[in-house]
Order: C-alpha cells, then structure tokens, then sequence
C-alpha cells in the first residue's frame, strides 16, 4: 500500500503536469510525488492540472461550454447592473440634455469596466485551474467582451443624442470603450495586470 498508483499512472501524470510552458521542475516534482498519495490522481484537483494552486476534488472535467456559460453569466449581471446605474442616473437628474447623456455613459462605464475585469478574472482562474487550450480561451472571452462592449453602449440609452448636437461627444465616450477593452486584453496578454 505504500505505493498505490503505479509507475506508468505516475507517467501519464507527469506528463500531462509537464505539457504546460509554465511549470517549474519543482512543481513537476510536486506533482509527481502528489501521484504517490492519491487514490484517485484524476480527480485531485492537484493532478488534474499541476498549475491548479491548491489540491481539491473536482467530480466533472470542465469543458470550454462551462467557461462561456460561467463568462456569459457575469456579463448578464454586468448588464444588468449597466442597466440599473443608467437608470438611477435618469431617475435623479433631468431626463433629457448633456447632463443624462454624460451621467448614462459615466453610470455605464464603471459597471462596463468592472465586467470586463470580472470576465478577466475568470479567464485566469480558467486558464490556471483547468487543462483547457489557454488560447481558446482567450479568444472566446474576447468576442464575448466585444459583444459585451456593444451592449453596454446601447444600454446607455444615448443612440438619439445625435439629434441633440451630441453625436462628436457620444462617438468620443463610445471610443473609449472599445479602447478600454483593448487596453485591458492587451495588459492581460503581456501579463501586467491581474484580475482577481
């Protein structure tokens, strides 16, 4: 009993721990003595991916539909909250001018910015705790954030600004959204911002 996985379950272990870039041989070796004290090595959270930081039962491989749903469920509460901030916004200040339009689009982008940090924060924890294609990953949550971009500008309620000699200043504010998003899927990508 003192070994109950066997050498080549150690090796299917190792090797799936080390076809991650980012692994370090200490952690290689962590893993590898972990395969020695699990029962069940798939389904201690430790060995089912190595970059995972604690050890914990997982009962279901996650697959890239669970990501989209877990991203599309933040956003649908961004939204909602992009929502509600544009309305209260309208509720206490006059209903029509530069006034609304500048409160709607300010309402809209905290709850706008702080979506796109939540959906960045479950990209990490998808990319570190499960064997899913960091890649992939990072493509899905980007057209899910650009289409996210979209929804909370017309959540602003603004689109007939233009009418109002508005339109240069909508268009500006509209701009820094998608250069909001950009700006923070680029500092993702070279690692110097971290969602939590």
């Amino acid at each position: 009993m003192k070994n109950s996985v066997s050498f080549g379950q150690r090796l299917i272990n190792t090797f799936l721990a080390s076809r991650h870039r980012s692994l370090s041989r200490a952690r290689l070796w962590a893993a590898e003595k972990a395969c020695v004290k699990a029962p069940f090595p798939f389904v201690r959270g430790a060995l089912y991916n190595s970059r995972a930081k604690e050890s914990r039962a997982v009962f279901a491989k996650p697959t890239l539909d669970d990501f989209l749903n877990r991203i599309d469920w933040h956003i649908d509460k961004a939204l909602d909250r992009v929502g509600k901030a544009v309305a209260d916004a309208a509720q206490h200040n006059a209903l029509y001018g530069s006034r609304r339009t500048t409160l709607s689009i300010d309402a809209a982008r905290t709850e706008f910015e702080a979506g796109i940090e939540t959906v960045l924060g479950e990209l990490k924890r998808a990319i570190c705790d499960t064997l899913l294609e960091p890649e992939v990953l990072r493509e899905q949550a980007e057209q899910r954030l650009k289409k996210f971009t979209e929804d909370a500008k017309a959540a602003t309620q603004v689109s007939d600004m233009s009418a109002r000699g508005m339109a240069d200043h909508v268009k500006k504010e509209f701009d820094s959204f998608d250069n909001h998003l950009s700006f923070a899927l680029r500092q993702f990508d070279v690692g110097f911002t971290d969602p939590p």
